[in-house]
């Protein structure tokens, strides 16, 4: 959905380039040095309805993702996430120093 559908300058051939390229820019937590235990964890996210899931994705990735869904009928995609070993108190201190950065 990103690839597709968030617009930006990135010039990549395809989605695995533009995700390094563009994950590498992104100062979030998710480069901020965490310790991995699983990475690549595929979750499936269902949505209730046709309008729920054009609803949250349309707000998430913009017009023309709202209406590619409704266009499939799409309701349910898989996320991709990850567990750290780090504990609540290091990630705590990462998003603090995030915050810091931005002011």
């Amino acid at each position: 959905m990103w690839f597709k559908y968030i617009p930006d300058e990135i010039p990549a051939k395809d989605f695995e380039e533009w995700r390094d390229k563009r994950s590498s820019l992104i100062k979030s937590a998710r480069n901020c040095n965490l310790t991995w235990f699983k990475r690549g964890l595929l979750v499936p996210l269902q949505f209730s309805s046709l309008r729920e899931s054009a609803y949250i994705m349309g707000h998430l990735f913009g017009r023309d993702a709202f209406k590619y869904i409704l266009d499939s009928k799409k309701t349910d995609w898989l996320m991709s996430l990850g567990i750290t070993y780090n504990t609540k108190e290091e990630i705590g201190k990462i998003i603090r120093s995030m915050e810091y950065e931005r002011d």
